[in-house]
């Protein structure tokens, strides 16, 4: 089981602007990645860089947004005013212990708060 966390977001910040449709993000957050296999377990944080930046496009309920040739889909689940509810499927492999390799496939979920 892969689980991870965002905790102690600093000055993490996300600016979608029109003409042309740009999306910049800044600022850092802890990541904390737990992994238990069996009677394994391992807790790992990094620090990382809040990654919400490229060029934009909207269709139907789904964002997209390209940097550097690579493009991911977030799917719009929730958005009300003030609030914008982002979903993404992650699925890469990942190098998990010194030598040893799995799929890492999860559900990544972003809450924007204007």
């Amino acid at each position: 089981k892969f689980k991870s966390i965002g905790k102690d977001f600093n000055n993490a910040k996300a600016t979608f602007s029109q003409n042309p449709n740009k999306a910049i993000s800044t600022g850092t957050f802890t990541n904390v990645t737990t992994l238990t296999y069996l009677t394994f377990f391992q807790t790992e944080e990094s620090k990382e860089s809040v990654k919400l930046s490229g060029d934009w496009s909207l269709k139907n309920n789904v964002v997209t947004i390209t940097s550097d040739g690579v493009s991911i889909d977030y799917i719009i689940i929730d958005f009300t005013g003030n609030t914008l509810k982002l979903k993404y499927e992650y699925d890469e492999v990942v190098e998990v212990i010194i030598g040893y390799s799995g799929q890492a496939k999860a559900e990544v979920y972003i809450t924007v708060t204007k």
